[in-house]
């Protein structure tokens, strides 16, 4: 997996976004203690190879610094992903509303998010 991080990272940093730098598109981020982020990766070169200016705030970061950062910056998508087991869906349930209360989704057009059920 190391190897495809590397090739997406390379990938990810050739596409050059042509639009103005003040405007931002997406922010791409792993919840808390989620370290599972190729899925995410390659969300993220997707949205740069369509010309969307994205901030990715990479693994496992906490809920109070996407608030604060979507607030601030009031992008068009919020973009995550997870990978969870079926005995941990009431666990999900539960951060999903966390997400809820912590980052208020009318400052958003869309919020994305995928799970992976193993």
């Amino acid at each position: 997996t190391n190897l495809i991080r590397q090739k997406l990272y390379i990938a990810t940093d050739s596409q050059v976004v042509n639009r103005p730098s003040d405007e931002v598109d997406a922010i791409l981020f792993l919840p808390e203690w989620e370290f599972h982020e190729l899925s995410l990766l390659f969300m993220y070169y997707i949205l740069k190879k369509n010309n969307m200016r994205c901030i990715y705030l990479g693994q496992s970061v906490p809920f109070i610094l996407v608030r604060d950062l979507v607030e601030k910056i009031k992008p068009k998508y919020l973009v995550t992903s997870l990978i969870v087991s079926s005995n941990t869906l009431v666990t999900l349930n539960c951060n999903l509303l966390r997400i809820d209360n912590f980052i208020s989704l009318s400052n958003l057009n869309n919020a994305y998010m995928s799970a992976f059920l193993l």
